[in-house]
Parts: C-alpha cells; structure tokens; sequence
C-alpha cells in the first residue's frame, strides 16, 4: 500500500528556455508500508519507508523514469502508476512534466479528471508540416531532450524508461546511442536499461530528431 508525503528532487542543472524548471517540475513516487491517500499539485513523493523512514534514499537503482504524452503532465503519469502497478517492479517512480508549457489538456477527459498546468515535449508535433519549416520544432525538441538527459545526469542510471505517446518518442531517441552521443552523452554510456513505451506517438518527432542532430 501507499502513503503520500511531500518532497522534491534535487534540482537538476539549468537548461536553456523554459526546460530550465523541468526538474522542479515532477513527481517522484515510491514504495511504502502505509495507505494511498490522493496526489497532490505540487512536486511530491510516495517514499518507500527503510531507515529513518522519511524517503531520503533516491537513488536509481531501481527507479523508472516517467514521460507522459503530448498536453498531459506528472499527475497523469501518476495515476498511470498507480493502474500498471509499477511500483510492484520499482521502488520509485519518478514522474517529470515536459519541457514544453502547453496551453490547453489533450482532449476534454484528461482536463475534466486533472488539474493543470499541462506540458507537451515538442507541442505541435501533432499537426507538424514535415515539408515544411520546422526548425522551430527541431529546436523544441532538442531542448526536451537535453532536459532528460540533464534530469537523468543528477543520478544513477534509471533501471527503466516508461514513455506514454509523445514521451514513448522521446524514450525511443533518448535510447539510441547516436542521439545520446549527438547530445554529449559520453560513449558507452546510457541513461537506462530498458525501457517500456505504452502507446507510442508522435512519430514525426524521430524525423524532427533526424534533421536537428
């Protein structure tokens, strides 16, 4: 069973744009002895109780990485969680919003189940113009990605990656050594070792990704 408390991530490095609270900006969950109450607006941590009890342990030997999809964030990711009971698997699961503010929710249900604000990782890779100018795009995109990559560097390497649509693409190029190693990831090295994409989406962001690195 699960208990909430409150807590936060230690504050990844500052990335350009509005990448640059993409740390500030998560959840983590964790394992515990107690019971699940409800999540919570702010940055928050389900903490699995060993030693103190107070959750202070987060390394990522056993944490996953959650990326949720195009106009959601970490509270969706949360319940996600929560219904794949993935903290069966892991200890923690650490829920991040994108890099990317989005103005509205996905569709109608995520905005009537959730509050805001909402994220994407490249916002318009819905309807993007592959024919056309998307430099703009390629530029969002690149900084999504080094926001996990500087999000992931604070800590040990994740033992998964679970992306949902949007962040299944992102989890997908973040999992290729040639785009890890275009990012100044140093050779040899990955951020994960597995990874899990629910419903993957926005595939036009592999070709974004082709052009920018």
């Amino acid at each position: 069973s699960l208990t909430l408390s409150s807590s936060s991530f230690p504050p990844a490095a500052a990335v350009d744009g509005r990448a640059s609270s993409f740390a500030k900006r998560s959840r983590t969950l964790m394992r515990t002895n107690s019971v699940f109450k409800s999540f919570r607006r702010r940055a928050t941590t389900i903490a699995r109780r060993r030693g103190n009890g107070d959750g202070a342990d987060d390394s990522s030997r056993r944490a996953a990485l959650v990326l949720h999809g195009w106009r959601s964030n970490a509270s969706v990711s949360a319940t996600h969680v929560a219904r794949l009971r993935l903290l069966a698997r892991f200890e923690r699961a650490h829920c991040a919003d994108g890099a990317v503010a989005a103005n509205a929710a996905a569709d109608d249900a995520t905005a009537a189940l959730f509050d805001g604000p909402w994220f994407s990782w490249v916002d318009a890779a819905r309807d993007v113009d592959l024919d056309g100018d998307t430099r703009a795009l390629e530029e969002e995109l690149v900084r999504s990605l080094r926001a996990v990559v500087k999000f992931t560097s604070q800590r040990e390497p994740y033992e998964c990656v679970v992306g949902f649509s949007q962040g299944g693409a992102v989890a997908t190029l973040l999992s290729h050594p040639d785009v890890l190693q275009a990012l100044g990831v140093p050779v040899g090295c990955a951020l994960w070792k597995r990874a899990i994409i629910v419903c993957g989406g926005s595939s036009a962001l592999i070709t974004l990704a082709e052009r920018a690195l």
